[in-house]
């Protein structure tokens, strides 16, 4: 992004608000949600513990772990002190968090070990080489790009992340049970479930806050 600032805490013109607040708001709202733990970098606590005193926040009990050296440190800190059988992780930076990821992803731990949410791709995908090359060969079935929230039985994410010493590879949650032999549901996520990685996506966020009456209204 370019900023001094953490990009979580960047306030979105929508309605003066810190992106972050948007999925706090939602898992407040949630009724499947018993409590949430907020992972950040120990230089961010101070700030964090400053924006979570806030009318909304916290009807639930929040709390606050001290990420790692990499992304899976980070989650594996905060499951650590998490007491659900059910964990739900989403990326702060995902404003966009609509009730029905939430719930769809809770009530599918009644079959699954494991639910992710996801866009299906509507581009056609190909390998390449080091080189840039194009490699024969390609995607069998529907591919999907991946979002948040992801959500797991407790248990067995932490398991997963015990077993897997070499997480080099692993690029989220999801991948860890899959390298488990564990079977992940794919639901249905949402253009809008935007990461914002990049200036412009600011301004996109921007927008379809102020179009999304559901995310508007949680704190309106």
């Amino acid at each position: 992004m370019g900023l001094n600032i953490n990009k979580v805490y960047l306030s979105l013109k929508a309605q003066q608000i810190p992106a972050l607040y948007y999925p706090l708001a939602a898992f407040e709202e949630n009724d499947y949600i018993d409590e949430i733990v907020i992972v950040v970098r120990t230089e961010d606590r101070a700030e964090l513990q400053d924006m979570i005193i806030h009318e909304k926040f916290p009807r639930k009990p929040v709390w606050i772990a001290i990420g790692g050296e990499n992304r899976y440190d980070s989650v594996y800190n905060g499951l650590s002190i998490s007491t659900g059988e059910i964990v739900m992780i989403h990326d702060g930076a995902r404003p966009l968090l609509k009730q029905r990821f939430i719930s769809d992803c809770v009530e599918a731990m009644d079959a699954f070990p494991g639910a992710i949410v996801g866009v299906k791709s509507i581009d056609r995908l190909c390998y390449t080489d080091k080189n840039g090359n194009m490699v024969q060969g390609g995607f069998e079935g529907n591919t999907y790009r991946v979002q948040t929230p992801q959500c797991f039985r407790a248990k067995i994410l932490k398991e997963c992340h015990d077993k897997i010493a070499d997480k080099s590879n692993i690029t989220d949650d999801s991948t860890l049970l899959e390298r488990c032999g564990y079977p992940v549901k794919m639901l249905a996520g949402d253009e809008t479930n935007i990461k914002i990685t990049v200036p412009s996506d600011i301004n996109i966020a921007e927008h379809y806050i102020m179009h999304d009456e559901e995310i508007y209204d949680l704190l309106a």
